[in-house]
This record gives structure tokens, sequence and C-alpha cells, in this order.
């Protein structure tokens, strides 16, 4: 993700979200109200947390490709910060030890999943959730399938 100051000749570069598709990858520009813009983001899975001068590079050609004037804006900050995923790309959703539930392995798709997750969460408190209704995303999946093998 990188953050870029929009000028005060260009304010207001937008008004609202900008999302796009450039080559086949997904894009945002977003605009905030002290007169930056956030563009993301790049997806990779090397287990490195460092921003990539290519990850960057992609981001700003294609922002511009979406709005010319992106290549006006100076660049304030490039972050990468990792997203909780799984190898099995299914969430972990369940008991880990008595009174901790785990809620996480959600990657990209945790803030839309988060509503439908607090309720299964709820369930599990009050101790409505069904184990077998869940067993997908158990936490403890991958050591049941070893003990199996």
């Amino acid at each position: 993700m990188i953050r870029l100051r929009t000028p005060e000749h260009l304010r207001p570069l937008l008004t609202r979200t900008v999302r796009g598709l450039v080559h086949g990858r997904s894009v945002y520009i977003v605009p905030r109200e002290d007169g930056t813009i956030v563009i993301g983001a790049t997806e990779r899975e090397d287990g490195r947390d460092a921003v990539l001068g290519g990850g960057v590079l992609q981001l700003l050609r294609d922002a511009q490709d979406l709005v010319p004037a992106v290549a006006e804006l100076e660049l304030v900050e490039a972050t990468a910060r990792p997203r909780p995923g799984t190898p099995d790309n299914a969430p972990i959703l369940g008991p880990i030890a008595p009174g901790l539930i785990a809620d996480t392995g959600t990657y990209r798709h945790g803030i839309l999943l988060s509503a439908q997750t607090a309720v299964v969460v709820a369930d599990f408190v009050d101790g409505t959730a069904g184990q077998d209704e869940w067993a997908a995303f158990d936490p403890w999946r991958w050591s049941k399938q070893e003990a199996r093998a």
C-alpha cells in the first residue's frame, strides 16, 4: 500500500474511492480528508514483510492508468503488512483453549466476514455452535490430519 500527498493546486483530486482493474490486477485509490490518497494493494505469499520496489511501481502505474494525475503526487509512505491467511485458505475459527476462541486467517476478507464470524464466535461462547458444523475451520485441523496419517 502506498500513501501520497495531493498538492494544493490539485485538491480535491478525488472525492470518492476509485476501484479498477488494470491488466487483470485490482487497484483502489482512496482519498483522505488530510489531502493524501491511499493506493493499494499488492499481494504476495513469500513470507517477507518488506516493501518491494516492483510492488510500488506496479501500484503507481495501475493507479496512474485510472487517474493520470497520480503522477503529480508526492510519495509519503509505502507499507507492507502481512494478512493472516492459512495453508488451506479457510479461516481459523473455534476454541483453542478453555475460554479462548480464535477468529483469524480470513486473509484480505476479514472485514467482509467480520459480522458473520462474530456471530459464530458468540455461538461458541454460549455453547450453541455445533463442532461438526464448523469442523472445516477448526483451529486444530492440521494436527488432527497429522494424527490420522
